[in-house]
Order: structure tokens, then C-alpha cells, then sequence
């Protein structure tokens, strides 16, 4: 009799080639590795828990004050958008409903990625985020965050997830808006993000 094999030993390949398979093949799971505790996540802050569900919810953090992290993410849509390609700054409605609006500028563009669930991104076995991997935290428990593409972070950031969390504000697309519509957005296009008057700090 064979050892039952946790998911958690499986490699991405050997877990294809499995599934592959298709019937007639029983993998023994224990269901011990499917459990989520305490200990894979960061330690918790209240303070900073709070803020950031106020935050969340809130469009103060966009360039026009227009859109939130909600949006894209809204806890009724399973905390994604429910479409192929989100609609940031410049669209209407929630969910599969939102529709890009004509503005002054023209049609809003969608944003060429899409919006993914936030279930359990907080866990420490996330090191790098993007599909581009783009976002890498040191291997050292809360370690420096390192972005790949050369774009300056904000001080005090403690995890690749609030690294990520803050992409989408400095995007023209998602969160910053149009060039000449709003002081953040005219510092993002300026590529002024860091110090005093740059993007994050407005």
C-alpha cells in the first residue's frame, strides 16, 4: 500500500501530469494539507487591517477619485471583476457590468491584464507576484521587496502583496487616470514617484 501523497509535495508538473491521466487514477490526499492557519500568514495588525479595509473601499486613492480597489476586486464579484479584462479609471458600474464611458479623451482603454481573486495572497509562500514575476520579496521572513521593472516602492512596505497593492494607484489605467486630468497622474507620466510631490506622496 502506497504512502497518501499531500498536495502540498506535488510539483506544478507532477500535478499535471496526474490530472492528466484522467480516470482511473486515485491520489490520496490528506486533508491536513489543506489546512490554513494563522502561522501561514504575517503577523496581524489591527491598526493597519482596519485602515486598509477603509482604504479598499474607498476612491479617495484614485487620481480622479473615481474608482477603488473595489472595484476591480469587490468582495460580491469573489473579489475579481468577473471580466476578461478589467475597466479602471474612466469606466461605470460594477462587476460584469462596468462599461467603459467616452469621455473628453476618448473611449477608456481596458487594463491588459486581468483582475485576479485576492483569496489567501497575504500567505507567505507568495515571494513574487505578476505573472511577469515582476514584484520578488528576499528570501529572509519579511524581507526587502524588489520590483523587477525598475519602479521605486514606498517606504514601509512589508510583503510582496502590499507591494502590489500599490501598482494599480500609479496606473494611468487602473487607478492614476489621464495625463492633464489629475496631479497624480500628471506626476506619474512625469515618472516622478518618489519625494516630495511625487506620486505617492500626493
Amino acid at each position: 500500500m502506497t504512502q497518501p501523497t499531500p498536495w502540498s509535495t506535488l510539483t506544478s508538473a507532477a500535478l499535471a501530469a496526474l490530472l492528466s491521466l484522467g480516470t482511473g487514477v486515485t491520489v490520496a490526499v490528506e486533508a491536513s494539507a489543506f489546512i490554513v492557519t494563522d502561522a501561514d500568514f504575517y503577523p496581524r495588525n489591527p491598526a493597519k487591517e482596519a485602515l486598509g479595509r477603509l482604504l479598499f473601499f474607498d476612491k479617495i486613492l484614485s487620481g480622479n477619485r473615481n474608482v477603488s480597489c473595489a472595484t476591480c476586486h469587490h468582495p460580491f464579484t469573489g473579489t475579481s471583476d468577473g471580466l476578461s479584462l478589467p475597466l479602471g479609471a474612466g469606466g461605470a458600474g460594477l462587476g460584469p457590468t462596468r462599461r467603459p464611458e467616452e469621455g473628453e479623451r476618448g473611449v477608456v482603454e481596458r487594463v491588459p491584464r486581468n483582475a485576479p481573486a485576492l483569496f489567501n495572497l497575504g500567505a507567505r509562500e507568495f515571494r513574487v507576484l505578476f505573472h511577469d514575476g515582476r514584484l520578488v520579496a528576499d528570501p529572509a521572513p519579511l524581507g526587502k521587496i524588489h520590483a523587477l521593472d525598475g519602479i521605486p516602492l514606498p517606504a514601509g512596505l512589508d510583503n510582496v502583496l502590499a507591494a502590489q497593492a500599490m501598482q494599480p494607484v500609479i496606473s494611468l489605467l487602473e487607478m492614476a487616470g489621464e495625463l492633464a486630468t489629475n496631479e497624480v497622474a500628471d506626476a506619474v507620466v512625469a515618472d516622478r514617484l518618489v519625494g516630495p510631490n511625487g506620486a505617492w506622496d500626493l
